[in-house]
């Protein structure tokens, strides 16, 4: 044990465990730690103030860290706002794909005052990305949730500023809870606009379809039934009977979570027998052979819809990932005829695909001219390790952009059209670590394929760190500072993306 060991317990204790700063300083605390205090002699009393700092020091490592690790890199932008305890917090994510996985960090989780208006969620979010030393034109993609102003957000970023209808946040269902110098943003190079995109989060618009589908008056109506019926089995007669018979217990439904719904319908089809030998005991159990067949139905198109739900929860979901669930979903629920792309649609997928390798041309010769010198780093990430012999002879012809890059020496629509070609890769492969595999063979295609994979689809991530905020913001630790809430959150939320 050591002074400095110590201290990263403590910090630990506080920022990944989520306890209070104050039990630092709780007396039983301090009798586990003074003996190893005085045994580390001379070193100074652990106490809330000397471990906040440390805090203070540990998240500026981390950011600076961050910073580091994307420097130069394209990558996609997550975000989404939540509300605890009357505070509300903007979640930034960014997210790429490397070394034949996907990698996420946390930029911020900001403590929001002003009206959350489209306007006011992007200065915030460029504030926070241009602190780590991200540029515009770095952003390749960003991925938010459906609500009005999170999209408008979006639509101001990628379009720029531009007048816009003033939405009120607390008229939207974002909640999860149950004079400034004016920000200006760099504009996007030709080069990047071309390819930067906007996406809804893939797990939320499945939500709002289920949604949707449910409120069919005739699927309503058998919910409805099931409902009343789950209520009238909760009558403590009937649960005496049910304990007595060694039957699961009945569940009710939340309206807006259609998984719970799904659980309550499956939940009473398993009490069916049970019901149906005491129906004429309540008017609301009595549910005709039709309406039994019905929720059965109900179940079964709606589990294709949980199973991917679950699986859209995945860290390591590729959007290709995502294409195969959807369509399996899709195919699961109703007939389709093909999963193929079609001629049109792939000519525009090669389109945007050498749209992409001139942004990431155009992007590294913009930083090595800053630069003067490819990082190392960012070099590995694309061609694997240098060993000293290359790096020599690179530093010696003054190396710029190696020419397996440049488009004058290979075409990259040729190299696409080359592939198309290739034997189909399984789906069950895992796309990331197959691209890795082949970098040696098609460097240029690898570099896109890291790029192209590593969008994301949802922003679960996102709402991952607002479990953490409940974790971290209790009624009893409601007095944090904006500023130590952030840095707790965005040690704990990168300690749980790292594992």
């Amino acid at each position: 044990m050591s002074k400095e060991k110590l201290m990263a317990a403590c910090v630990n204790i506080v920022a990944v465990n989520g306890r209070p700063i104050s039990l630092i300083e709780d007396s039983g605390f301090q009798m586990i730690i003074d003996p190893i205090i005085k045994a580390l002699e001379p070193i100074s009393a652990i106490n809330c103030q000397n471990v906040r700092q440390e805090i203070l020091k540990v998240a500026s490592d981390r950011r600076a860290s961050i910073s580091k690790e994307v420097a130069g890199k394209l990558l996609c932008v997550k975000f989404d706002c939540c509300t605890r305890l009357d505070r509300s917090i903007l979640g930034i994510n960014i997210q790429y794909a490397e070394k034949g996985k996907i990698i996420l960090k946390t930029l911020g989780m900001i403590e929001v005052y002003g009206r959350h208006t489209g306007e006011y969620i992007k200065e915030l979010m460029l504030e926070c990305i241009f602190s780590y030393g991200i540029s515009a034109n770095q952003i390749y993609s960003l991925t938010s949730d459906n609500g009005s102003n999170i999209i408008k957000s979006v639509q101001l970023f990628l379009d720029g500023d531009e007048e816009e209808e003033d939405i009120d946040f607390d008229e939207l269902n974002i909640n999860n809870d149950e004079e400034e110098e004016e920000l200006v943003i760099t504009e996007f190079s030709e080069s990047i606009r071309d390819v930067v995109r906007g996406f809804r989060c893939a797990a939320h618009t499945l939500q709002l379809a289920v949604l949707d589908a449910l409120k069919l008056k005739s699927v309503d109506r058998l919910i409805g039934k099931a409902r009343a019926a789950m209520k009238a089995l909760k009558n403590q007669v009937f649960m005496v009977s049910i304990r007595r018979s060694k039957l699961k217990k009945p569940i009710l439904d939340g309206k807006t979570r259609w998984n719970s719904t799904l659980a309550m319908l499956a939940r009473l089809l398993e009490l069916r027998d049970f019901i149906t030998e005491i129906e004429n005991s309540h008017a609301d159990l009595k549910i005709s052979e039709i309406q039994w067949i019905g929720i059965q139905e109900i179940c079964s198109v709606l589990e294709p819809a949980r199973k991917a739900s679950v699986r859209l929860q995945m860290q390591q979901l590729t959007i290709g990932d995502f294409y195969k669930l959807w369509t399996s979903c899709k195919m699961d629920v109703e007939e389709i005829d093909t999963v193929i792309l079609s001629t049109d649609e792939r000519v525009k997928a090669k389109a945007y695909l050498v749209n992409l390798w001139q942004a990431v041309h155009q992007m590294r010769l913009d930083r090595n001219s800053n630069n003067n010198s490819f990082p190392h780093g960012h070099a590995e990430s694309f061609i694997g390790p240098l060993d000293k012999f290359e790096s020599a002879m690179r530093e010696g012809e003054n190396f710029m952009v190696s020419p397996a890059f440049t488009i004058e020496n290979k075409r990259i629509d040729h190299l696409l059209e080359n592939f198309e070609g290739h034997p189909r890769i399984n789906s069950t492969e895992n796309l990331l670590e197959w691209w890795y595999n082949a970098r040696t063979d098609m460097p240029e295609l690898f570099i896109l394929a890291e790029i192209v994979h590593g969008v994301p689809v949802t922003q679960v991530s996102v709402e991952r760190c607002f479990s953490s905020l409940k974790f971290v913001l209790s009624a009893y630790r409601n007095n944090l500072t904006p500023s130590i809430l952030e840095d707790i959150l965005l040690i704990r939320c990168n300690e749980k993306f790292e594992k």
